[in-house]
């Protein structure tokens, strides 16, 4: 068994409206998570991508399990909790900026994700682990999972670790988030970064230069630094090379909710398949720029005819 990306984290019921909730009268119903959002993208594209999570055994389960294999995401390491439930949360993105978010997550099945979940095989396998701020942010076990899988991958010289804050202040503190990141620091081979927003937060610089080279000092290999509808920054250690890789922006844009997931599963998918990291980054953009003219995380991702025909077209 061989993958492209494997990761950890929660996966969750979404529901999504394009209305602000007071006025809203309908949700569709759908289901994501930041890193299942990763996986669907990458998936989309054609990558092979495994999840190591834990779902709870409510009316909820069957939905989650159902669409997860209908993206091909391979779920041998998925654990079905008995008398726990999954996380649910609601999204609306409207008219003017509106947005409207709330997430009930509080003792879900994802929040009991353990070292015992992890299995050195199953990791090896995989050319890139994903992990993020919020497995670690949702309890100590999963933090702790988060971060055995990040050693794994290196002592075992198996493959690449990529991370992404995504610093959620409902979970934890901005001085919580910087411990977390400082622990799975040393094992980071490609960091993402919303810029400025987690840049700033996390490290305290908004210089994409400065900021780049500090981390190449610290072990980094690939910064890539999003912002929904602006330009990335790209950064590569090996040659020493920053760049800036333009923006990609659909005719209407519904919402840049899950944006960064569509760009961080396109970039792993592109270097996958031996892309240069900024024609990753020109993948990623295109995937995130197609996935903000829809609703819902996953349910907008776009497929990979349609991000591979803008993308050949320059």
């Amino acid at each position: 068994m061989e993958f492209d990306i494997v990761s950890i984290g929660e996966c969750m019921v979404e529901f999504y409206s394009d209305r602000s909730f007071q006025d809203t009268e309908l949700f569709f119903k759908s289901y994501g998570g930041d890193t299942l959002n990763v996986l669907a993208a990458a998936t989309r594209l054609g990558s092979r991508t495994g999840c190591i999570t834990r779902i709870g055994e409510d009316h909820f389960a069957p939905f989650l399990l159902q669409n997860m294999l209908r993206e091909r995401i391979n779920l041998s390491m998925v654990k079905v909790i008995p008398q726990r439930k999954n996380g649910i949360y609601f999204i609306s993105e409207f008219e003017g900026d509106g947005l409207d978010l709330a997430y009930y997550r509080d003792n879900s099945a994802a929040a009991t994700i353990s070292v015992g979940d992890l299995e050195t095989e199953y990791i090896s396998a995989a050319r890139y682990l994903y992990v993020s701020g919020i497995g670690q942010a949702i309890s100590n076990s999963s933090r702790g999972a988060v971060l055995e899988a990040c050693r794994l991958v290196k002592v075992n010289k198996t493959g690449m670790v990529s991370y992404s804050p995504h610093y959620n202040a409902n979970l934890w503190s901005e001085e919580e988030a910087r411990k977390a990141f400082q622990e799975v620091l040393p094992y980071i081979d490609i960091l993402f970064f919303e810029h400025p927003y987690d840049a700033m937060i996390i490290t305290g610089v908004t210089s994409p230069d400065e900021l780049i080279k500090d981390l190449w000092q610290q072990g980094i290999r690939v910064i890539a630094l999003y912002s929904p509808q602006k330009e990335c920054i790209v950064g590569e250690r090996h040659s020493g090379m920053i760049g800036a890789v333009g923006a990609y922006s659909p005719e209407q844009v519904v919402g840049s909710f899950g944006s960064k997931e569509a760009f961080i599963g396109a970039f792993l998918h592109g270097l996958s398949r031996g892309f240069d990291v900024f024609e990753a980054a020109r993948l990623g953009n295109i995937t995130a720029g197609l996935k903000m003219a829809g609703r819902g995380s996953i349910a907008s991702l776009p497929v990979s005819e349609d991000v591979y025909k803008i993308f050949g077209a320059a």
